[in-house]
């Protein structure tokens, strides 16, 4: 018995023992792996032939000037095809965006027809950027409370956050953003 438990304890040590020796080479390693510059480089002949990705432990960089994105994957896929949809997936997907696009360009040939009868709003010429007292702080020039501010707006009243002004007879309100 005594024997079984001399052996018990000497595997148990000689276990620790080696675990910690991994341990301990293991942080060796990787002191060593992240003092050293390991590099390579790798060259996209789909996108123009001479962007060069380098790619070094944790982070890929594109000389192209994009930015520097981190991860711990060298997987960089030639397409951004996705493997979970099936071909017939992406003919909805063109399909959808087809629709949205020709959605798109009769909105805009819609609202080029209807600028010939908008009618003038202060509130997108003129800015309100603050409010001192009686002040007002438009386009960054102060205009006093009951003044006119290039022969077309007129001060009417200020208040703490807004103001309201005159501007071709009608009110407005200005709010600072």
């Amino acid at each position: 018995m005594k024997s079984f438990i001399v052996e018990l304890l000497f595997f148990s040590l000689s276990t620790v023992f080696f675990i910690s020796f991994m341990a301990k080479i293991n942080q060796n390693i990787i002191s060593e792996s992240n003092k050293s510059d390991f590099r390579m480089s790798v060259s996209d002949s789909i996108s123009s032939g001479a962007a060069e990705t380098e790619l070094s432990t944790g982070s890929l960089k594109q000389s192209t000037g994009q930015q520097e994105k981190t991860g711990n994957s060298y997987f960089s896929p030639k397409t951004k095809r996705s493997p979970f949809l099936s071909p017939f997936d992406y003919q909805k997907i063109a399909l959808i965006e087809e629709q949205k696009r020709i959605a798109d360009e009769e909105l805009k040939k819609l609202i080029s027809k209807d600028k010939i009868y908008k009618i003038d709003d202060p509130t997108k010429k003129y800015r309100l950027q603050g409010i001192v007292g009686k002040y007002a702080i438009i386009n960054g020039d102060m205009v006093e409370e009951g003044r006119t501010y290039k022969k077309e707006l007129t001060i009417v009243k200020v208040y703490s956050n807004y103001v309201i002004v005159k501007y071709k007879n009608k009110n407005y309100k200005l709010v600072i953003k």
